[in-house]
């Protein structure tokens, strides 16, 4: 499991904060070498979004679009909406430092993939 805050300016909606998120967390992913994912939000909508072959036209659609694109570089990928009071990781780092301009990150549970590829396996 990771969990990542990033100090991210000019974000103008939540909807923009949520698939800024989903964004970040995939790129984290992809950085570790993570080859099964599971991306976690709490936003419905963005997750549906995330979800869906379906060409995005609204204000985060670039980023629906770019996190979609990013995904398929795993084994697999998944989105799914975790009720906010029940995601302790994201409320453990909101709540460490609510305006901090620092980025963290917290793993567990995580080795690193001996042969790592690529390549998207079907």
């Amino acid at each position: 499991m990771a969990a990542c805050r990033r100090w991210v300016m000019r974000v103008t909606s939540v909807f923009q904060a949520e698939a800024t998120a989903a964004l970040h967390a995939v790129q984290l992913a992809l950085g570790m070498g993570f080859q099964e994912v599971v991306v976690e939000g709490d936003s419905k909508s963005i997750i549906e979004k995330l979800s869906t072959p379906r060409r995005d036209c609204s204000e985060v659609g670039a980023l629906v679009w770019d996190v979609q694109r990013r995904s398929e570089r795993f084994r697999s990928c998944s989105f799914l909406f975790t009720p906010r009071d029940s995601n302790l990781a994201a409320h453990i780092l909101a709540a460490e430092e609510r305006f901090g301009t620092t980025e963290r990150v917290n793993v567990s549970g995580w080795r690193k993939p001996h042969g790592q590829s690529s390549t998207r396996r079907p």
